[in-house]
């Protein structure tokens, strides 16, 4: 009885990281809960400006074929597929790619067949109603059309891919009906599957995230699609590989970089890994790392991080033997140099929002960035027009690099956001209490 008294104490404290300068703290690897949450991969996450709480895109069959869905998610992380809209479906869906652009509506290129030799775009309204289908190209064997990195910002929409023969990449802007309207070479330099696709209003320049061999780098492409700088660095020095380096966002001074990485070679089955988070400064030095994923060596790891955020909440999404799973961060938006919340959300009553409340993601492209939105019209960059589009090989790519873990330390789930210091200092209180109650009972039965 003695024994399940401290149990039951024990019980209180959920598992959580906390401390850090930026990361203030973090529930780890969940798994959302909900019917129909299993099969789901290819996950996304977004603001629920409407409702409130989360969106989660997600690959599906819904037994008429795979296709791409979104259904809402409640701040305690339930999924309610009772509500899951039916997006863009077509004969051999493979991956996927989605973001949301400045007046809210959602760009969405998926690929097609085992051999990602073809792709597809849709356009949806921020309620998730198809627009626009299209086709991006059919049948060209000689770009890698998987994990595309897709880019929805005032000034240019499209999709890139990369191109097997010599590591270019071709950028395929998309027009309102969802066909492509132009075609341009990219110089990256680099295998771009798994990577991500900003525009960065402060410097007025596109920023893509890319793995390195080893680490991963940045590339600044200039407004007329030439590239302007490239810099290589390993968020963990201490990893073995990092990879996917898919979610991307600025959050005031800083970039929150969302990537997958592995500390030893051939740890999980799949080429999947851990899923890390980083703030990073302009110069992408590191500044602070956390790891959100709980997976176990030599098993299933996680692949395709995501994530949205809405004031100082951050949900972090990925897939796992196609299941999501998720992590909700705490962060200290004043060392983001952040004085103002400027993550999109605006309360239609007025009312002074709840610091608990976990409902959206950012901006106007998902990601918390803090671009202003507009009226959705898009600006067509400058650029080379390239008709002429080269490539061929296989779509293989690798990479290495580090990691660090904030300390684990119980501390009260609160409302649910774990935002606060002093709920711990009870609750340490509360359990000293039970053990000297304990101990003296010890005492007494001798």
């Amino acid at each position: 009885m003695k024994t399940l008294t401290l149990i039951s104490c024990l019980a209180l404290f959920p598992s959580q990281v906390q401390a850090g300068e930026f990361f203030v703290s973090a529930r780890l690897d969940e798994k959302p809960t909900g019917r129909d949450v299993g099969g789901l991969n290819w996950v996304r996450v977004f603001n629920n400006f409407v409702d409130g709480g989360w969106w989660m895109a997600h690959h599906w069959d819904d037994g008429t074929g795979p296709g791409y869905n979104a259904a809402p998610m409640t701040e305690g992380l339930e999924l309610d597929m009772s509500s899951r809209v039916r997006l863009s479906a077509f004969a051999e869906t493979k991956d996927h790619g989605i973001e949301r652009c400045p007046d809210g509506s959602f760009l969405h290129i998926y690929s097609l067949n085992v051999t990602n030799d073809g792709a597809r775009a849709a356009r949806y309204s921020e309620s998730w109603d198809i627009l626009a289908e299209g086709t991006v190209e059919d049948n060209a064997p000689q770009r890698a059309h998987n994990d595309m990195p897709v880019i929805c910002s005032e000034h240019l929409q499209g999709v890139a891919f990369t191109n097997h023969s010599d590591f270019s990449a071709t950028l395929f802007e998309i027009g309102p009906d969802a066909t492509v309207t132009n075609t341009h070479t990219l110089n990256v330099g680099a295998h771009i599957s798994g990577a991500a696709f900003k525009y960065d209003e402060i410097s007025n320049r596109y920023l893509m995230t890319a793995n390195g061999e080893p680490g991963i780098q940045a590339i600044w492409i200039n407004r007329d699609l030439t590239v302007d700088e490239r810099i290589r660095f390993q968020p963990i020095p201490s990893l073995d590989r990092h990879f996917w380096p898919q979610s991307l966002m600025r959050v005031g001074d800083y970039w929150l970089l969302g990537f997958l990485g592995e500390e030893y070679g051939g740890q999980y089955l799949a080429g999947d890994g851990d899923v890390y988070l980083a703030v990073l400064d302009d110069d992408f030095e590191t500044l602070e790392t956390l790891k959100v994923s709980e997976n176990e060596d030599g098993g299933v790891g996680s692949a395709r991080p995501s994530f949205a955020r809405y004031g100082d909440q951050l949900l972090v999404a990925w897939d796992k033997s196609f299941e999501p799973r998720v992590s909700v961060v705490t962060l200290d938006l004043t060392a983001f140099g952040l004085e103002d919340d400027d993550s999109g959300f605006e309360d239609p009553d007025g009312d002074e929002e709840s610091p608990c409340v976990n409902e959206g993601d950012g901006d106007g492209d998902g990601d918390g960035d803090g671009d202003e939105w507009d009226d959705g019209e898009d600006e067509s960059s400058g650029g080379s027009s390239s008709s002429d589009i080269p490539g061929n090989s296989d779509d293989e790519y690798d990479e290495s690099d580090d990691g660090e873990d904030i300390q684990e330390d119980p501390c009260s789930d609160g409302c649910g956001c774990s935002h606060s210091d002093a709920t711990p200092q009870w609750s340490w209180a509360l359990l000293a209490g039970f053990l000297a109650l304990f101990r003296r009972q010890k005492h007494s039965d001798q």
